[in-house]
C-alpha cells in the first residue's frame, strides 16, 4: 500500500512540473511572440529582413505638374503598371525606390538601376534599353557616340517636346567646364533621332521617363545618369587608350582613366559614389 502511495505521489509531482514547465514555455512563446511583434511595429524587422523607415516626404505637385500634360498622361496610362511590375519583381520597394541610368557608349545601351530605402540599400539592374541609332547613320556611333562621358543627373523634365518627352541632363557640369566643355541641350529622349543626345524610340521613353518621374516624386533629390564609353575594366581602358583613335586625345584619356574608378566601384558595391572635383576638373571620389 506505502508503495502504491508512493508512486501516486510521485507521478503528481511529474504532472505538477509538467504543467508548470508547459506554462512557462506558453509564457516564454507570448515573451517573443511580443518581441517580434515590437520589433515589426518599429519597422525594424519583418520576414527577417532588415526595414528601416522611409522618412523623405514625395513631392506630390512636382508629379502633378507634369500630369498635365499629354504625353505623360500617355506614358503613365500605358506604363506605370509595367514599371510597377519590373521593380516589385526585383524585390524592391515601389513607394520608396530610387534609380539611377547607366549608359554604355560602345554597346549602345542604356541600363535601368533600382533600388530603395527602406530594405534594399543596393542596387540591382532592373531593365536594359537599345539607343534609336538605327536612323542616325553619320555621327551618331558606338564609342564615337557624341554623347558626352562623365556623371551627371536628369536636370530638367521637358514633358512636352517634339520627341515626344525629354530628360535633359546637367551638361555641362563642374568637371565638363574646368575642361574647356561647352554646350548644353544634352537629353534622354524620344523620337528615335538625335546627333548628341540619347534617342529612344517613343515605346521605351515612356518607360524611362516613368521610372525617372517616380523616382523623383517619391523623393529622389537627383536621378543620376553616368555615361560610360564602354564598361571600363583596366583591359578595356589600356585597350582604348592605345587605341589609333584616341592615344593622342589627351583630355579624353585623362577623363576615362579618372573615369574608371567609379565604375569599378559601382560595379564591385553596387553603391553610389560621392565625388567632389578639383582645379583640373578631375573627380575627387570620397
Amino acid at each position: 500500500m506505502k508503495q502504491i502511495i508512493t508512486i501516486l505521489v510521485i507521478l503528481l509531482n511529474v504532472i505538477s512540473c509538467a504543467n508548470t514547465g508547459s506554462n512557462s514555455n506558453d509564457n516564454n512563446m507570448r515573451e517573443k511572440d511580443s518581441v517580434k511583434t515590437a520589433v515589426v511595429k518599429d519597422s525594424l524587422v519583418k520576414d527577417n529582413i532588415i526595414v528601416k523607415k522611409d522618412t523623405v516626404k514625395p513631392d506630390l505637385a512636382f508629379k502633378k505638374k507634369q500630369l498635365k500634360h499629354e504625353n505623360p498622361q500617355i506614358a503613365y496610362k500605358e506604363k506605370e503598371s509595367v514599371v510597377r511590375q519590373l521593380i516589385e519583381d526585383k524585390g524592391i520597394d515601389y513607394a520608396s525606390m530610387e534609380v539611377l541610368f547607366r549608359t554604355i557608349k560602345q554597346e549602345q545601351i542604356l541600363e535601368v538601376w533600382a533600388k530603395d530605402r527602406v530594405k534594399n540599400d543596393t542596387f540591382q539592374l532592373v531593365k536594359t534599353y537599345k539607343l534609336c541609332v538605327d536612323t542616325n547613320p553619320d555621327t551618331l556611333r558606338g564609342i564615337d557616340l557624341l554623347v558626352p562621358e562623365s556623371f551627371y543627373y536628369i536636370k530638367h523634365f521637358y514633358p512636352a517636346n517634339p520627341y515626344f518627352i525629354r530628360l535633359e541632363i546637367n551638361f555641362p557640369n563642374k568637371s565638363d567646364r574646368i575642361r574647356g566643355r561647352s554646350g548644353g541641350d544634352i537629353a534622354i529622349h524620344g523620337g528615335c533621332y538625335s546627333t548628341y543626345c540619347s534617342p529612344f524610340t517613343d515605346d521605351d521613353i515612356k518607360e524611362l521617363y516613368v521610372f525617372a518621374l517616380e523616382a523623383k516624386y517619391k523623393g529622389q533629390k537627383q536621378v543620376p545618369v553616368h555615361n560610360f564609353p564602354f564598361r571600363m575594366t583596366d583591359e578595356n581602358v589600356e585597350k582604348y587608350r592605345n587605341d589609333a583613335r584616341y592615344k593622342n586625345r589627351k583630355k579624353l584619356i585623362f577623363n576615362r582613366d579618372n573615369m574608371k574608378y567609379g565604375f569599378q566601384y559601382f560595379e564591385k558595391t553596387k553603391k553610389l559614389f560621392d565625388f567632389t572635383v578639383d582645379k583640373t576638373g578631375k573627380y575627387i571620389y570620397k
